[in-house]
């Protein structure tokens, strides 16, 4: 397990309270409640604000096996798909889902052209029927 210092949003509360899902950046992870820490001071914030909670998660990267980045634009998408790829080389997996959808096929093409030329992957391939199909690449990065 390899402890990471990420800043994100609580989106949801699942498994009885136990895991919550952290939207950081482009990424969505699943972790444990008690890895989580809240940034927010309760002094700063006015009654009137209805912005969500921010968190800080110290949990593994593991859970860090699919990347959504559906409605970014191309420039968005390659640079959250860099920084994910730089945090998955950390730790224990080597499968990246990259959900970018089918549209014009702009997003996917971009993202299967940077792949192809990044050193830290093995391989990409579309995703299976199962995986979600023509708006799915998934990536093998090097161990």
């Amino acid at each position: 397990m390899v402890p990471i210092d990420a800043e994100g949003t609580v989106t949801s509360v699942m498994s009885q309270g136990k895991d919550a899902e952290v939207q950081s950046g482009g990424i969505r992870m699943k972790v444990a409640v008690s890895d989580l820490t809240s940034l927010a001071d309760p002094v700063d914030i006015r009654p009137d604000e209805q912005a969500a909670p921010r968190t800080g998660y110290t949990g593994d990267l593991g859970v860090l096996s699919e990347f959504n980045c559906f409605c970014f634009t191309v420039h968005e998408a390659l640079e959250a798909v860099d920084m994910v790829l730089d945090r998955l080389i950390l730790g224990p997996g080597r499968t990246l889902r990259i959900i970018h959808g089918k549209g014009t096929g702009r997003l996917r093409e971009a993202i299967t052209e940077s792949l192809d030329k990044d050193p830290r992957v093995v391989s990409s391939r579309p995703g299976a029927a199962e995986e979600g199909g023509a708006g799915v690449t998934v990536a093998q990065v090097r161990e």
